[in-house]
This record gives C-alpha cells, sequence and structure tokens, in this order.
C-alpha cells in the first residue's frame, strides 16, 4: 500500500466508522421504538377478555372477529423518518448509507442552532399535498406558509440560489477557492488537498458524470471537505460549505426517469373490487404508464388460514384460563359479576400469558409443518393438508376452505379484462410474485414465508416484494387504496371549504372526501361513505365535489416527477397538524415508493431488512422459552415493562389480532353501513 493510498484510508475510515455507528445505534434504537408495546399497550386487551371468556361460557352463533394488524416495514419506515425532516428533496438516496448528515449523501451545511419550527404560529393554510394518501413531490421551504404562491416564491428562490453555486471545481482553483491567499498550509490540511485534487481530476476525467462513478467521485469530494472543514477556522468553514453546496447541486443533476409502471401487491386472498377505481385514477395522473398486479398463486388461502389459526389460539388461551381459576372465580365469570381489581389483574396477565404461549405454539406447530413439507414452496395445498391431519377439519369444513380458494382465484384473475379495458390491451399484466429473482433467494423466499405463515403478517411481506418488484423493473409502487397526488386547484378547493382542515385531517371527512372524488374520476358509484358524516359537513362536501366536477379531469391528480436522482427513492409524504403549539408533523410513508430499474437504494433497504429479521429472529428465540415467558409474568404487573423488552416485539404481533378487532369492527361499521 503507497503513502497516498494510506493517507487517504487514514481520513476516510475512521469517518465511516463513526457514521456506521451512529446508522446501527440510531437504526436499533427506532426498530426498538416502533415494535415495542408499553405495559398498559399489551395489557389493554384484558378489557375484552371477560366478554370473550363469557362468550365461550354462553356461546353464540356468530363466529370470533379476526384481523391481521397492518404494521409497516421498519426498515423503510426508518427511511421515511429520516427523509421527514423539511429538506429540499423528497426521496431517499441508497447513499444514506456512506453518509447519513443528509438525504442525498453529500454533506449539506445547516447551523446546529436550526430549530425553527415548520411553520409560524397562526399560520391559515394547510401544506400543499397532504392526505395520507397522496404524494408530496414540490420543493417546499421551511419558513413559507404552505400555499401555492409561496411555493412557487420558494421554488425560484432555490433554483437563482443553486444557479450561483454550480460545481466549477478544478485543481488549479480548489486551494484559493477554500484558503484564499494562504500560501502555508499544516501537513495535514496539504495532504488532503492533494487527495481532493486528485478526486476533482478524476471526476473530470469521467466521460459520463451522470453515472456511479460520478456519485461516488462527488462524494469522496464530500467527505474529504468535510474532513478540512472540521477544525478550520469560520471563515475557511463559510468556504467549504458553499463548495458542498455546488457539490450537493451537482449530484442532484445527476438524474435519470423512472420506468413507465405502476406496481400494485396483492397477496393472501383476492384484490377488493374498489381495486379498479383506484386503477382508473393512475390511468388518469399517469396515461402512458403500464399496471402490474404482483399476486402470489400459492397463497390465495393465506388469510382465511391464519384467520382460523389466530380462532384456535384464541379459544385455546381462554380455555387454559377458565382452567387455572377457582370455583369461586369461574362463577364469578359465569353469574356475569363484577369482579375486584385483583381478579381483574389476575386474569388479564393469564390471557395475556396463555395468548402469547398459544400463538407461539400454533406458530410453531404450523412452521415445523411447513418445513417438513418444504417451507419455500409452502402452498394452498399443504394449509389443507395442515388442517385435514394437523387439525382435524372434517369434509364439510375442508370443503368450505377449498371454496374460498376456488372464488379467490376466480375474482383476481377475472380483473384481467377490467384492468385491460383501463390500461388498453398490453398494458396490464398479472405477475407471478415468487418468480421475482430475488425471490429465488433461499434467505429472501424464507423471510417471505415466515411472514405469511409464521405471523400472517401481509403487509410485511409486501414490504419485501415491492422492493425486490422496484429493484428488478422500476417505476411506482403503490398500495392498491392509494390515490396519486391531487391537483393544487383540488387542494385550493378542498381548502375553501374546509373547517379546520377537517377534510384534510379527520379520517372519516378524508375518506368520504377521497371516496367522492374517486367516483368523479371513475365514473362508478361512491361507497356512501358521506351519509355517516354530519349534516352540515355533507353539504360543504357536496360543494367541494361539484367545484371538482367542474374542472378538467387531467386537473385532479398532479403526477410526480419522472425525473429523479439517480440510486435515489420518491416516497409519500403526510402532513399533520398538531396544533399551534408543535405545528406542523412531516412523515413518510412506503404506500408510495418510486426509483428507477436497479436503484441501489433498493440494495440498501433489503440489506436494512436483513438487519432487522436478524433482531426479530433472536427476540423469538428467545420467547420460544415458555417457561421464562411464565416466570416473566409471575412477577408483580408494575415491574413487566423491565423484563419483557424483547417480548414486547412479538407480543405487538401476535395480540394485535384480538387487542384490535373491537375498533376494527366500529370503524368498517361506521363507514360501510
Amino acid at each position: 500500500m503507497n503513502i497516498e493510498t494510506q493517507n487517504r484510508n487514514d481520513v476516510i475510515k475512521p469517518v465511516r466508522q463513526r457514521r456506521n455507528e451512529r446508522q446501527d445505534s440510531y437504526f436499533l434504537e427506532k426498530n426498538r421504538k416502533i415494535r415495542h408495546l408499553s405495559v398498559d399497550d399489551v395489557i389493554s386487551i384484558g378489557g375484552i377478555i371477560q366478554s370473550e371468556i363469557r362468550r365461550t361460557l354462553h356461546p353464540s352463533p356468530l363466529p370470533a372477529t379476526t384481523s391481521a394488524r397492518n404494521w409497516k416495514s421498519v426498515i423503510i419506515h426508518y427511511i421515511g423518518l429520516l427523509i421527514s425532516k423539511p429538506l429540499q428533496m423528497p426521496f431517499f438516496s441508497y447513499n444514506l448509507q456512506q453518509e447519513s448528515k443528509d438525504v442525498t449523501s453529500l454533506p449539506h451545511h445547516i447551523p446546529e442552532n436550526n430549530n425553527e419550527k415548520l411553520i409560524p404560529t397562526g399560520i391559515k393554510e394547510h401544506p400543499e399535498y397532504v392526505r395520507e394518501n397522496n404524494i408530496q413531490t414540490q420543493v417546499i421551504h421551511k419558513r413559507e406558509k404552505r400555499n401555492t404562491n409561496n411555493i412557487k416564491k420558494t421554488e425560484e428562490l432555490i433554483q437563482a440560489e443553486e444557479k450561483d453555486t454550480k460545481y466549477s471545481l478544478i485543481v488549479d482553483n480548489i486551494k484559493y477557492k477554500i484558503f484564499g491567499h494562504v500560501d502555508t498550509l499544516p501537513p495535514k490540511d496539504k495532504e488532503l488537498i492533494k487527495i481532493l485534487k486528485d478526486e476533482i481530476k478524476s471526476y473530470a476525467g469521467l466521460q459520463e458524470k451522470n453515472s456511479r462513478k460520478g456519485i461516488e467521485s462527488l462524494k469522496n469530494q464530500a467527505r474529504i471537505l468535510e474532513k478540512l472543514r472540521a477544525d478550520a477556522s469560520p471563515a475557511v468553514q463559510d468556504n467549504i460549505s458553499e463548495i458542498i453546496t455546488s457539490l450537493h447541486n451537482e449530484y442532484k443533476s445527476l438524474k435519470v426517469e423512472i420506468d413507465k409502471k405502476i406496481h400494485v401487491v396483492w397477496i393472501a386472498g383476492a384484490p377488493p373490487e374498489t381495486i379498479t377505481k383506484y386503477a382508473k385514477a393512475y390511468k388518469a395522473a399517469y396515461p402512458d404508464f403500464s399496471f402490474n398486479l404482483w399476486i402470489d398463486p400459492n397463497a390465495f388461502a393465506a388469510y382465511e388460514f391464519n384467520s382460523q389459526l389466530k380462532n384456535v389460539a384464541l379459544e385455546h388461551a381462554k380455555s387454559e384460563v377458565i382452567n387455572s381459576l377457582t370455583i369461586e372465580e369461574f362463577n364469578i365469570l359465569k353469574n356475569k359479576e363484577q369482579p375486584d381489581d385483583v381478579f381483574q389483574a389476575k386474569l388479564k396477565t393469564l390471557f395475556e400469558t396463555n395468548l402469547l404461549k398459544s400463538v407461539l405454539q400454533i406458530q410453531d406447530a404450523v412452521m415445523n409443518y411447513a418445513y417438513t413439507r418444504g417451507i419455500l414452496n409452502f402452498s394452498d395445498q399443504d394449509r389443507i393438508s395442515f388442517l385435514k391431519e394437523i387439525l382435524h377439519y372434517d369434509n364439510k369444513k375442508i370443503d368450505k376452505f377449498k371454496e374460498i380458494i376456488h372464488k379467490n382465484k376466480i375474482k383476481t384473475y377475472s380483473l384481467n379484462d377490467d384492468l385491460s379495458n383501463i390500461f388498453g390491451q398490453g398494458n396490464f399484466h398479472i405477475h407471478d410474485a415468487t418468480m421475482l429473482p430475488d425471490m429465488k433467494k433461499v434467505q429472501y423466499k424464507q423471510r417471505y414465508q415466515q411472514e405469511l405463515i409464521l405471523r400472517g403478517n401481509y403487509a410485511s411481506a409486501t414490504d419485501q416484494l415491492r422492493v425486490y418488484i422496484l429493484k428488478e423493473y422500476g417505476g411506482i409502487y403503490t398500495d392498491y387504496d392509494v390515490t396519486p397526488a391531487y391537483g393544487k386547484n383540488i387542494y385550493k378547493i378542498i381548502q375553501e371549504h374546509s373547517i379546520n382542515y377537517d377534510f384534510l385531517e379527520k379520517e372519516h371527512h378524508r375518506r368520504a372526501l377521497n371516496d367522492e372524488i374517486l367516483s368523479v374520476i371513475s365514473k362508478e358509484p361512491s361507497t356512501g361513505i358521506k351519509n355517516k358524516l354530519p349534516e352540515q359537513d355533507r353539504k360543504r362536501l357536496s360543494v367541494i365535489v361539484d367545484k371538482i366536477k367542474k374542472l378538467d379531469p387531467k386537473d385532479i391528480f398532479s403526477p410526480i416527477d419522472t425525473m429523479i436522482i439517480r440510486d435515489s427513492m420518491v416516497m409519500s409524504k403526510r402532513y399533520q397538524y398538531w396544533g399551534k403549539e408543535k405545528g406542523w408533523n412531516i412523515r413518510a410513508n412506503n404506500n408510495f415508493l418510486a426509483t428507477h430499474k436497479g436503484s441501489k437504494v433498493t440494495d440498501f433497504v433489503i440489506n436494512r431488512q436483513e438487519i432487522a429479521y436478524k433482531r426479530l429472529l433472536e427476540v423469538r428465540e428467545k420467547l420460544r422459552d415458555t417457561g421464562n415467558i411464565a416466570q416473566q409474568h409471575s412477577d408483580n404487573i408494575n415491574s413487566l415493562d423491565y423484563h419483557r423488552g424483547d417480548k414486547k416485539t412479538e407480543a405487538n404481533l401476535v395480540v394485535s389480532g384480538v387487542k384490535h378487532a373491537s375498533k376494527k369492527r366500529k370503524i368498517k361499521k361506521f363507514l360501510k353501513t
């Protein structure tokens, strides 16, 4: 190794090591915060325990309510948190892997005391592109009100500033640009300048700067400049900050066009009929794009299968609780007497313990069966065999289960004609997600199957698939029920007729508005969500919809800019108003992603998924020791938060079907009746 290489490594390695340590620590912390439940959260399911046990003692013909938690991938949510800062570009770059200070990876100087709120107190406007299902693609300056005129003015200011800070580094001028007329430099700075000159020369000699080599060269220049800035005088630091800004702008100019494909994933059953409404919305927003529906033909019964397993686990847990009670305690429940606080606490603890143990036991039984049958190719036929051989379903139950598979197949493939009519012949395709190249890799396929089989977590399974799809084909991934971004005129109309942003912030109001707009664009009847709104709110909604109907359909939605920075990913943003004290909260969501084919950002996401799944595997291995679980639950209930740090991760997944069933049932009833 020559001296120059050694010096370069001396500069880069410590920076990279500290950066990786910060990223690993931040990632794991976010991972834990997102997944863990508090003690109150975990035992809050106790509120329905008594009614569930009484239902067992006094059965009714109504089936138990089950549901699957729709939690998103920790990894992409982590990325979303990173880009939810008020930065100038709503995209995520794989270069976070190398540099954590900014989304683009190139150091971007921001004063440490910059703690200004996103929006001044008393603002009268709602941010552009605020709906949960809409995509934020405009450049937003955090000191301005979020209205159309200010966004336009901000864009012009930023563009004017960027014109003055274009990349103009050459070997002959770099020393002067940094240090001015200073002739004598410390040995350390002199060596860094030499390395920087070599990197500038390398970049200038590239035939194609809009390439990965070009990106790497710009990153190297930025790292060296950051090293120079660390111990420099204020004047030199300002000079370096200006140079880094020019690097930043050069980097943002290295753009490529995303592939003209829209991807939607639906696994574990058949897509809802409303998918055609959303498809028509995307046809209006992206008329030149093809529409691709990704399914798993081996998992048409996965949702029904896991629902029945949850039922089995729930019934077993209730039986175990009943068997643990004394005669006196049993009679209290049977006679519907009000139990005292001590008995209440005992019920909660017993139910939580037994439910967790029951779910783990049945999950292990399914996984062991899957391994004997071949987990990588576990299919609906294997699910039928499990129900028959392990749970001893009779022929009547098996036939009913098979009928569900048949109906889901018919319903899915019948979409071929409907969606082909919307997008045009040859522009709609149904794909087998299991045929993706990354799904041929054993560790990836096994993780996917574990989500389907072990936890019944279809959202997490699709979180994997969406990244594999974008890596292989590029384009736009969207959840089936996410509309394209509304146009500016739409937001103007909505704001004019909203009260405290209700049609942009309140869930039922947002859904009712979205339902009506989809009806306008698809020319299909709305589902009538508006009928549950108060009369005065329905009148305001009617005014909004009437005005929207007068617009050109092309102006209803606002497509994203399909030219993106190489190896970056566009994500949706959600603005939530948290009151005058906290202002606007911005968070990213992985329900809408866009990148080009082969983008390195996908490799970064997949790598982070690897880390998360290793962590989750460690957690679950600890949980398999049922004796340990019982011991933990025998402690004082107030001390469980400390002891159950790891267990809460899995508990969040396994009890969600019970915990959220009542709430979800109420919401569905409110929206659909």
